[in-house]
């Protein structure tokens, strides 16, 4: 198989759609109780105990465990949250997380409670960040290639991140803007081999991606993997398009062809349609849970209050979900082990430590 900036020996014809749960349009998804879940009082009440318990243990968040939070009435409705995740449309928004019994240490623990029932959390950074904070700190990635979209209050075009399962709580809801956006990457692949399967096709030989500065031991600054990897039953999909573009600073990276250009720009033209793509604002206390190799997911840019105190803030978790599918093996450049069961994904640098920070960094 050729790479690079050619066309490998994927071919069109050889491509089929995917017609499964995942493969949604946004006319499908309107009906905002389809995916939304709202917790019993029940429910928050095992929340609550859990972060008792968690302190009055002096657990370390870090090496937290399923089996330190039980949660026995929410932990199912959570494995059945879990099922529609990984085989079904791919994301579910649950409301009612109780923040204003909680401070921010407790209501970490209890947002880790919550993602410890649906994976293992995963570095998210060269620092080792096992819960991360979404919150502009005056970052700017159009001046800097190596400063991340999320700690800007920039838009975030459709991507993908690295992990089985993002989830994303709501602490502070912007002034006005940052509309979260998620759209099916199965239906958008449907969609490009209806409409241009030559670009179809494009996609689904391997591309380079850029580090952007968080190389693992050993690693080169860049690596190579296919947008689109479609076998028998799944289609994985890994985007992330200012990745894409600043790789060619690195030397025996060809520069994009024409062709390649506008696959990319297709997709994300499809991603941004409102054919494909569900808006949706988030409240105070909601967490959005998203399969990652089904969903591509996206932020507007938004303006913040003047108060630092009221500005907008997110926390973020990157899971490893012991239940996913099995990745194709170009993941291995990415996510390290690749059958379901050990724990992958996440960024690994040399000299990082995992570590669960108070406030952004």
């Amino acid at each position: 198989m050729k790479t690079g900036n050619s066309i490998a020996s994927v071919g069109s014809d050889a491509l089929q759609p995917l017609q499964c749960r995942a493969a949604w349009v946004a006319s499908e998804m309107q009906d905002a109780t389809r995916w939304t879940c709202l917790l019993s009082p029940d429910e928050v009440s095992d929340l609550v105990a859990a972060v008792t318990a968690v302190k009055a243990s002096n657990l370390d968040l870090v090496n937290l465990a399923q089996s330190d939070v039980p949660l026995p009435r929410l932990g199912p409705r959570l494995s059945r949250i879990r099922e529609e995740l990984v085989n079904g449309r791919g994301f579910v928004v649950i409301r009612g997380f109780p923040l204003d019994q909680f401070d921010r240490f407790e209501a970490i623990i209890a947002f880790l409670a919550i993602g410890l029932h649906f994976g293992i959390p995963v570095s998210q950074n060269a620092k080792g960040h096992l819960v991360g904070h979404v919150k502009d700190i005056g970052f700017d990635y159009r001046k800097n290639v190596n400063h991340r979209a999320y700690q800007t209050r920039l838009e975030i075009t459709p991507h993908t991140d690295s992990c089985d399962i993002v989830g994303l709580l709501c602490l502070r809801p912007a002034k006005s803007g940052g509309l979260s956006t998620l759209a099916s990457s199965v239906a958008i692949y449907n969609a490009m081999l209806a409409r241009c399967p030559e670009l179809a096709a494009e996609l689904s030989c391997p591309v380079y991606f850029d580090r952007r500065g968080e190389v693992p031991e050993g690693k080169k600054p860049y690596y190579q993997i296919p947008i689109f990897n479609r076998n028998e039953h799944h289609l994985t999909t890994i985007y992330a398009p200012r990745y894409l573009y600043v790789v060619t600073r690195h030397a025996g990276v060809p520069e994009l062809t024409e062709r390649r250009k506008a696959a990319y720009a297709m997709l994300d033209t499809l991603a941004s349609d409102d054919e494909f793509r569900l808006d949706m604002t988030f409240e105070r206390g909601d967490i959005q849970l998203v399969f990652n190799h089904v969903i591509l997911h996206s932020r507007t840019e938004y303006e913040d209050y003047e108060d630092p105190v009221l500005r907008r803030h997110l926390l973020r978790l990157w899971l490893s979900a012991a239940d996913s599918r099995p990745l194709p093996k170009a993941f291995e450049e990415r996510y390290g082990p690749i059958v379901p069961g050990n724990k992958r994904g996440g960024i690994s640098v040399p000299g990082a430590k995992s570590t669960i920070p108070m406030e952004p960094e």
